[in-house]
């Protein structure tokens, strides 16, 4: 049942099913940083892929008969013949049966990476299948990290200088050779603060580029407290 609805039960702590969705509107419930954690590693699988699948699933168009179709993984070619069976239970319609399959095609391409990190027992407030964000200089040489020691409403101060970036759009710049790195026009900073309760926030910042110990906000919301966790880096890219 829980595989029907893209789900798998969890059985651990707590049960439930870990159901697989569109997680881009939802606020991570904790965040990792160099700062509440260490060795950071990637793991990343090399596996000869199918090229598609042949899917069987009771049609109920077709009075429940079993019905067998081919599912090709998206930009795979379609005269190797690598395919592999799989039979859907629970998956009763043409349009469902080439959902699921093009989702499980998905999953072999999009998530063939592996990250893992330690962290001490009292960072650990979320549980498997849990949203969590992950800063770290290994993924980004913008990403910069560290814990407030002067918090605020309008400006913070960090226990460490982070790089901070504000870059005019292409269409701004009038000299491009002056420009000493193209790939960062038009990025802005933004802060991703770890609040109290572990939910994390995403503040922009004004700021000019270059290294500092003082962000100051864009757009002032919610008081930031001293020894939360911040992560800074480009707008909807800080972790």
């Amino acid at each position: 049942v829980a595989g029907c609805g893209y789900g798998r039960p969890y059985m651990s702590e707590v049960w439930g099913v870990i159901w697989d969705r569109d997680r881009s509107a939802e606020s991570p419930v904790q965040m990792f940083t160099p700062r509440n954690s260490r060795g950071l590693t990637i793991t990343k699988g090399f596996a000869r892929l199918p090229d598609g699948l042949r899917v069987t699933f009771d049609d109920a168009d077709r009075d429940w008969q079993p019905r067998q179709i081919t599912v090709w993984r998206k930009g795979a070619p379609r005269d190797t013949g690598r395919t592999e069976q799989v039979r859907y239970e629970g998956v009763d319609t043409l349009a469902a049966a080439n959902a699921r399959a093009g989702y499980d095609l998905a999953v072999l391409t999009a998530r063939a990476c592996t990250y893992g990190l330690e962290t001490p027992p009292e960072c650990i407030v979320s549980r498997r299948g849990d949203l969590v964000a992950v800063a770290h200089d290994i993924l980004s040489e913008q990403h910069g990290f560290g814990r407030v020691i002067a918090g605020g409403t309008d400006e913070i101060v960090l226990d460490a200088a982070v790089k901070l970036i504000n870059e005019p759009t292409v269409d701004l710049v009038e000299d491009f050779s002056a420009v000493e790195n193209v790939a960062l026009l038009g990025l802005v900073s933004a802060a991703a603060i770890q609040r109290a309760d572990g939910t994390v926030d995403v503040e922009p910042l004004d700021c000019e580029t270059g290294e500092t110990d003082v962000l100051i906000f864009a757009n002032p919301t919610t008081k930031v407290l001293k020894d939360q966790l911040v992560a800074v880096g480009p707008l909807s890219t800080e972790v």
